[in-house]
């Protein structure tokens, strides 16, 4: 069986991220439970640390990102490093992918495997230690990312960790 395209959009002057999340939730995983936990992020002093802690998000951009996607896996969930660096890489895949197709411009970094960097983010979302805080897309576009419509969503956490 061939591969089946994926048709680009063109871009939108607000793209709803919930097609991105989808793409990111939607990754196989391996175990019973979804090793992962989603933060969406707005805060523009936010932002900007996230830029300090990961410069990969500021090299080519002409102008600060207006919102990003964080990846993290759970600890608790996943006890081998490894299942859980594979499946994380997976959803940052498969978000980066959407993101493509969606016509997005887009910047991405990783934590892992920087013991830094993670502890960093940790400390700037609130993330608890048993989560491993992974890879992060920033976007310039104006994601519609209303906290309302992500408030029943099991593992997505807007601006933080709370």
């Amino acid at each position: 069986m061939g591969r089946v395209p994926v048709p680009f959009q063109s871009p939108a002057e607000r793209v709803d991220y919930r097609a991105l999340l989808e793409a990111s939730l939607a990754t196989p995983f391996a175990g019973r439970r979804k090793p992962w936990h989603i933060v969406l992020i707005q805060d523009p002093a936010v932002l900007k640390e996230l830029g300090r802690i990961i410069p990969e998000l500021a090299m080519s951009r002409e102008r600060d990102p207006n919102c990003a996607i964080m990846i993290c896996g759970d600890r608790s969930v996943k006890k081998h490093l490894g299942a859980l660096v594979a499946d994380c890489y997976e959803a940052t895949t498969s978000l980066l992918h959407t993101a493509c197709c969606h016509s997005l411009q887009t910047e991405h970094g990783r934590f892992f495997p920087d013991p830094e960097r993670a502890k960093r983010a940790r400390e700037l979302l609130g993330i608890p230690k048993h989560i491993v805080p992974f890879s992060v897309a920033a976007f310039e576009e104006d994601l519609d990312m209303a906290a309302s419509s992500v408030a029943d969503w099991v593992g997505i956490h807007m601006d933080s960790w709370e």
